[in-house]
């Protein structure tokens, strides 16, 4: 079980971690799916200022398109020079139902993931995966993070902000996941509750929160700003990332208004830079990440119309150790990652 369950959490990397290719129908995908933020042209709020809040009635149905844009450049130098490039382009579309609105006044919402579209580059490799082509047997097992999670109901507690306050419902395709892997294996309650748990936290709501940008909690006006705190880790780092949103302007949306928000990254870290495993020292620059985006929220129907954010993410560390000979070697590793999530209403 030991050795399906790291295949597991290894292929449920990609859902978490979508990266960019260049090719043409990449392009041409992130062009008609991003928005054109110059379209909207400006609108006056009668009333000022007004809450930005999720409004949603039960049984209401809506869609949107998530589209991630990644890439990373990797360069060892050593004795030699190697560089990487590894690049993906992730579509998903989620299929949203509302339920109901709980006592606590957070909405239950059923999510389904009805398509994915994906296409990825390591270097001079391509694979591609269409959830609505016909596929062979190995193809199905060879994409099983992404066949497990295609049509798999859950369903997500939403606050009026935008927090997806909890995850459920993820048993099912956390027994496809694990069933494909080695059908006649037996698997602990255990075993299952880490799968469980590794989607919830590290695939499927990180995901699905990209849907959902988390809104202010008091009333916001023209000019207004807010600030938005997580922590989150980079090796030894411990990363503190604070978005601070900005509202720009009130735009035209068909008969409606919305709210144009401007995003922006900054971080501080804390951590050893220096340390040693297994007879190797390493020591870390001080990692370097950036963000920032455009987003529109409908004041009128209290759902996000679109958005477009981007993260950058330079790392360097220096590896020092001895060779068989037990001659000192050192390497020098770069890492430079970019990830573009696009999200629009369908």
């Amino acid at each position: 079980m030991k050795r399906t369950f790291v295949l597991i959490l290894l292929s449920l990397f990609l859902i978490s971690c979508s990266q960019k290719n260049e090719s043409k129908e990449e392009k041409r995908v992130s062009e008609e799916t991003e928005p054109d933020q110059e379209k909207f042209a400006p609108a006056v709020l009668n009333a000022g200022s007004v809450f930005l809040d999720y409004k949603f009635k039960a049984r209401n149905s809506f869609k949107y398109r998530l589209t991630s844009i990644s890439s990373t450049d990797e360069t060892i130098k050593g004795d030699t020079l190697l560089t990487n490039k590894f690049s993906q382009t992730a579509d998903y579309i989620f299929d949203f139902t509302v339920k109901n609105k709980t006592n606590d006044s957070t909405f239950s919402l059923g999510v389904k993931i009805s398509k994915i579209n994906l296409i990825s580059r390591y270097n001079d490799q391509t694979i591609q995966y269409k959830s609505d082509s016909i596929m062979t047997s190995e193809n199905h097992r060879k994409f099983v993070e992404y066949e497990s999670i295609l049509n798999t109901p859950f369903e997500i507690i939403l606050t009026r902000r935008g927090f997806i306050k909890e995850v459920k419902g993820l048993e099912k395709m956390a027994d496809k996941l694990i069933t494909s892997q080695n059908p006649s294996q037996q698997v602990t309650d255990e075993d299952r509750k880490k799968v469980i748990d590794y989607l919830k936290f590290a695939a499927i709501t990180p995901l699905t929160q990209l849907i959902f940008r988390i809104m202010p909690e008091k009333k916001v006006a023209k000019e207004s700003t807010w600030d938005e705190k997580y922590s989150s880790n980079l090796g030894n780092f411990n990363i503190m990332n604070k978005i601070t949103f900005k509202l720009l302007d009130f735009v035209k949306l068909g008969d409606g208004i919305g709210a144009k928000i401007s995003a922006s990254l900054s971080t501080s870290h804390s951590g050893d830079k220096k340390g040693s495993e297994q007879g190797i020292n390493y020591e870390f620059d001080d990692p370097k990440m950036e963000g920032s985006g455009i987003i529109i929220f409908d004041v009128d129907t209290g759902l996000l119309h679109s958005s477009s954010t981007t993260t950058h993410l330079e790392t360097k560390v220096k590896m020092e150790g001895k060779d068989s000979r037990q001659k000192t070697r050192s390497t020098i590793r770069t890492e430079n990652s970019t990830n573009k999530n696009i999200v629009e209403l369908l």
